[in-house]
């Protein structure tokens, strides 16, 4: 797991990551365990000479290949070129990542897909036998599920039609997973079901958030894109952009965190997201059921009037307590939220960059107060990035001594 933050005005943009990553190791016996590094990379430049950079989330790891190096290849193919608008960065990156042989050849897409399809085919039976007549229901409950969603951005209904080679890995996941009595029969439908998973907007065990942000070459204002991306398979990568931000003269300057964002969102809306969530549902479940109390014990009434009286009374409590509760985040968003807006919409690029490690910083010290795993943590690595001055670290942790290695430093821009 990770946390990350982006401080956003007009000015500039810093963004700020931990260094934590969570890896699942089995040891003799096959019991899973949690292992975490506390070096990982999650913040780059992406770019080194326009004022772009990126930061991932979740898995390190997009088709098998650290995100670190996918990076670093699309920087050094791209080089000096630049783009009129961030957007346009983006899709170049997902071009270059799409059809590119070298980074994801044909063998490794179907390893890589083997895998993600016995974790998918896991997730639906368990770990118990299922009878034949039980693994179709469940395979024919979840293709209705996924025909009715959307295809996956630059996904179509061509594509349902797998190659054989690939239908072959589907074969070979699902007797992985079931073992052949249980499935027998139901080739159709396991088949049917892979081929929606890779195509329909359905979400992959594994995804990578990728949250890129800065200037394109005609931009005056920062800007901050998110996608979600989970597979690189028929020379495309499965993504989907989740929100964009950019600030404007009529918007103040922003905080958005990403991955682990319950303390940054606690600082900016005075109050924990679930312990929110958790009062208006148990405010709900309180006091709807006092119309029925009430209800009852009129004698005059007839059962059926009860009824309906009861009705008309649960809808009106209902509605009354989530107005309550909206009416409650507008002034939380006005009296809190927005002043913080307001005053990052002032800040200098050294406060953005302070405010952003502070925020993980947080993080950090609340995961340590918890009898969890700590799951942020590391050093904290922060840039500042503006239109004038490009990507600048404010904060960079190396895995080597500089001083030793200068002419790794010298060479920094000639290696692209």
């Amino acid at each position: 797991m990770t946390a990350e933050v982006a401080v956003i005005n007009k000015s500039a943009v810093a963004i700020a990551a931990d260094s934590a990553v969570t890896t699942e190791l089995t040891d003799s016996s096959g019991r899973r365990h949690d292992k975490i590094f506390n070096t990982a990379n999650k913040v780059f430049a992406l770019s080194k000479y326009a004022p772009v950079g990126i930061m991932v989330y979740n898995a390190t790891e997009l088709g098998g290949v650290p995100w670190e190096t996918l990076i670093k290849e699309y920087r050094k193919d791209r080089g000096k070129k630049n783009f009129a608008h961030l957007e346009d960065y983006a899709s170049d990156l997902f071009k270059f990542l799409s059809g590119n042989k070298i980074l994801f050849n044909e063998k490794h897409i179907k390893d890589v897909l083997l895998l993600i399809l016995i974790r998918y085919f896991s997730s639906l039976l368990g770990n118990e036998k299922t009878s034949n007549r039980k693994a179709r229901g469940i395979f024919e409950n979840k293709i209705g599920e996924l025909e009715n969603l959307e295809f996956a951005d630059s996904f179509n209904s061509e594509l349902l039609e797998l190659p054989n080679d690939y239908v072959a890995v589907v074969d070979e996941a699902a007797k992985f997973t079931f073992g052949l009595p249980a499935i027998r029969n139901l080739k159709t439908k396991y088949r049917r079901l892979a081929a929606l998973a890779i195509t329909k907007e359905f979400q992959l065990e594994g995804y990578s958030g990728v949250v890129i942000t800065g200037f394109g070459e005609e931009e005056v204002f920062p800007k901050l894109i998110e996608y979600k991306t989970d597979l690189v398979i028929f020379d495309r990568v499965r993504k989907a952009k989740l929100q964009e931000f950019e600030p404007s003269h009529l918007t103040y300057g922003k905080v958005m965190s990403f991955a682990q964002e319950d303390i940054t969102r606690t600082i900016l809306e005075g109050i924990n997201p679930s312990y929110a969530k958790q009062i208006q549902n148990s405010a709900i479940e309180y006091f709807s059921n006092l119309p029925s109390t009430i209800i009852d014990d009129i004698d005059e009434l007839e059962d059926d009037r009860k009824d309906h009286y009861k009705t008309r009374a649960f809808d009106a409590f209902v509605e009354s307590i989530k107005d309550y509760f909206r009416k409650m985040n507008e002034e939380r968003k006005s009296k809190h939220t927005f002043q913080i807006e307001k005053a990052i919409q002032m800040m200098p690029f050294s406060e953005l960059a302070e405010i952003a490690e502070v925020f993980i910083r947080l993080t950090q010290v609340r995961r340590r107060l918890s009898p969890d795993s700590e799951t942020v943590g590391g050093p904290i690595d922060v840039a500042v990035i503006s239109k004038a001055d490009g990507f600048v670290w404010i904060k960079r942790k190396y895995y080597f001594d500089k001083e030793l290695n200068y002419s790794f430093m010298g060479n920094y821009l000639d290696k692209g």
